[in-house]
């Protein structure tokens, strides 16, 4: 069962109930960049986010943010690569992440009911996941995009993952759906 937040140490919470949810072993740096990145989200109102500029934050810890991946990206334990779509495919379905998202923030958008818009809000970040444009911390980034069109749309924010299964299913679909472009 999900878990959902509102007022105004969300963030904080957000963060710390993300940390056990993902299993994150932060530094204190790294602990302070994704508080830092929640607090911009919870911040920015109805104008929409900038996607890199919020990565860039949640890697001060480390610098080098922001920036599209280049290359295939490695299991940081067995150090095989990742499925994901080619690197030179990135900007071309990222503008898709991001006119989707666009929408999404529209007024309109409030006609649907609650279950319609939480889909597509999780539909969204599950998108950017599963496209993984930046070398690290796509998951933790996309969780919050999500949340940011969450309150846009006065919904609360939304704490943890869907069921594993769930985002599978939706990974297996996307990647049929955009097959052409994981293949150099």
């Amino acid at each position: 069962m999900p878990v959902y937040l509102s007022g105004s140490d969300e963030p904080s919470r957000y963060v710390q109930h993300m940390i056990g949810e993902l299993k994150l072993t932060l530094t204190a740096a790294q602990h302070a960049s994704y508080l830092e990145a929640a607090r911009f989200v919870a911040k920015a109102g109805k104008a929409p986010l900038d996607i890199p500029k919020l990565h860039e934050l949640m890697l001060r810890d480390v610098g080098g943010g922001g920036k599209y991946r280049e290359g295939v990206v490695l299991d940081s334990v067995t150090c095989a690569v990742k499925m994901f779509p080619r690197a030179t495919a990135v900007p071309q379905l990222m503008y898709r992440v991001k006119t989707a998202y666009r929408k999404a923030l529209q007024p309109d958008v409030l006609g649907l009911d609650t279950p319609q818009r939480e889909d597509m809000f999780w539909m969204i970040a599950a998108n950017g996941r599963c496209l993984h444009p930046f070398e690290v911390r796509n998951t933790r980034l996309f969780c919050l995009v999500e949340n940011h069109l969450r309150q846009t749309q006065g919904l609360p924010w939304r704490m943890g993952l869907r069921p594993q299964e769930q985002f599978h299913t939706f990974r297996e679909r996307y990647k049929k759906e955009n097959a052409e472009f994981y293949n150099e």
